[in-house]
This record gives C-alpha cells, structure tokens and sequence, in this order.
C-alpha cells in the first residue's frame, strides 16, 4: 500500500475499538480509486482522488466513491468538468451494502451487491457490447478491491454478488463469476488475473496519480 491517505491512518485502530462502531462517524478525507484511461496510450490506469466524507463505514464510503462519476477540470476548449471513471459509464452500477466487519485479527470484510442489468441493456449483446460491459464490472471489481486493499493494509475479504452480467459466452479474457466461494483477498488469482488483463498493459500508467 502507498502512503496516500489524509486522514485515513488510525482509521483501523478506531474502527476496531469502537464498541458501535455502526453509530459512529468520522469526519474527514480520505483517497479512493478510479480507473481511467490513458490519454496518449490504451492503457487503463488507476488514480486516487479525495472524498471528503462522514465514516460511518469507510469502506462503504470508497465503494459508492469508486462507482460515482468524477468532476476532473479540462481547461480545453473551455473549461468544465468531466468524467474519466470507467467504473462510472453512462449507465451506473447499483451498488448495495450487505454486510460489513473488523474481526479480532483485524481483517477488515465487506459484503456487497452491484447490478449491472442497466449498463448490460445499453451495451447491448453483440461481442463488442457485452466485452464492454464485462470490461466495466471487472474495473469496478479492482477499483473496490484496491480500496479494501489500502484501508486496510492488505488484510481484508471482500465478497461481490453481481447480478444482470451479460452471456460471456465466446468472449475474450478470464471470466468474470457472479458469485464466487471464496471471498475477493490481496492475493486473489482472479484478481490479478484481471488487472494483469486490463491494467497498465502497454507500462505507460503514472506512479505519481497512484
């Protein structure tokens, strides 16, 4: 994990000695992921932005963060702001909390929903439109892990139910399962089969936005 975190350092020991801690809240910022892509290249890289936020749950906080559009300045041709989240397309991704948890040997778990019926209508069945959405649940799947895997030091379980993916059917690329048996952990193969499928793949991803 990089160093990159505002507020966040201490976040594991108060979280874990709250008594309630689902009644308690923390005011303060925080960096998540958002995956974007490279404007000179193909690659698809990550950054961290801030979220200023009220923890009630940090690590519901940095999903909904990671599935939210951006508002990136462009100072070209006029100046507004724009979207580069791949893991925020036109049609979003639903997200819903199920469960989350400290335990005594403090691996941080979060249980998780994220329908993807709405993306996976406006994409379409040809080849081209389900690799695309596949391709944007799969980003969601790493920017969410990649949360996990800082707010909690590289300890944690996360365990994603997709629902309303497409036929992957003759698709290129490692399947994406809708449930899986084990949860998602630092060292998951299929999570580092998918970044290694996506991420960086051409090496021309910036360190610095990481």
């Amino acid at each position: 994990m990089k160093s990159l975190y505002v507020v966040v350092v201490g976040l594991t020991a108060l979280f874990t000695t709250l008594t309630v801690p689902a009644q308690a809240t923390v005011e303060g910022y925080i960096l998540y992921n958002v995956p974007y892509q490279h404007l000179q290249t193909d690659d698809v890289c990550f950054m961290r932005l801030p979220l200023y936020t009220s923890f009630g749950i940090p690590t519901a906080s940095v999903t909904l963060a990671s599935l939210t559009p951006t508002a990136i300045l462009k100072d070209f041709p006029t100046r507004s702001y724009v979207n580069v989240n791949l893991a925020a397309p036109t049609k979003l991704m639903v997200h819903t909390y199920v469960s989350d948890a400290v335990t005594a040997n403090n691996v941080w778990e979060y249980t998780m929903k994220l329908n993807v019926s709405a993306l996976s209508v406006a994409n379409g069945t040809t080849t081209a439109g389900r690799s695309a959405t596949l391709k944007a649940a799969k980003l969601a799947l790493l920017a969410i892990a990649r949360n996990m895997d800082d707010i909690s030091d590289g300890n944690y379980r996360l365990k994603v139910t997709f629902t309303g993916l497409p036929s992957q059917n003759a698709l290129p690329g490692t399947r994406l399962n809708a449930t899986t048996v084990f949860a998602y952990t630092s060292t998951s193969p299929l999570l580092i089969a998918y970044d290694r499928e996506l991420i960086d793949v051409e090496g021309s991803c910036p360190a610095e936005f990481e």
